[in-house]
């Protein structure tokens, strides 16, 4: 029987469970991170809305904001609980989902928050080292990702 674990904005979740489904929905202009490590068959999955904490509304009460709500800091909590569960980081397969235009926060003309998404995660993870595999990112379109604990199939939808 395979349990899904879907996770809400903000939350991060590792798991080594076979029968064990990561998810994350509705992601617009938000990032979801997926990590694998197919030699320990170790997921990890990381639901990020902004690119630094700098962009978060200054109504959100102290304590309430996860830190996989922001890609500076949910990159490396991820890569980090990767590493605790036995992962070996450098050898992981890396997708990158997400990321959509749907709102410019700032003037007009300014980047796309889907934009500066994609470029915060592909910074944080280039500074630890880290490639991404594949990008499934950009455009106008909603996506949903799955991640298969047991075989590392990342599922879009």
């Amino acid at each position: 029987m395979t349990i899904t674990k879907l996770l809400d904005r903000g939350e991060i979740e590792v798991s080594n469970d076979s029968q064990t489904t990561l998810e994350a929905c509705d992601l617009a202009s938000g990032i979801a991170l997926c990590l694998y490590d197919p030699a320990n068959r170790i997921a990890g999955l990381a639901h990020m809305l902004l690119p630094t904490h700098v962009e978060a509304p200054t109504a959100a009460p102290e304590g309430d904001v996860l830190d996989g709500y922001f890609v500076e800091v949910g990159t490396e909590v991820l890569v980090h609980q990767m590493e605790q569960a036995g992962a070996q980081v450098s050898m992981c397969e890396v997708v990158v989902v997400g990321g959509a235009t749907f709102m410019t926060a700032g003037a007009p003309s300014a980047q796309p928050l889907g934009d500066r998404n994609v470029r915060a995660v592909t910074e944080a993870l280039g500074a630890q080292g880290i490639h991404v595999t594949r990008y499934h990112v950009g455009g106008f379109v909603n996506r949903g990702v799955s991640i298969d604990v047991a075989t590392g199939d990342v599922t879009v939808r």
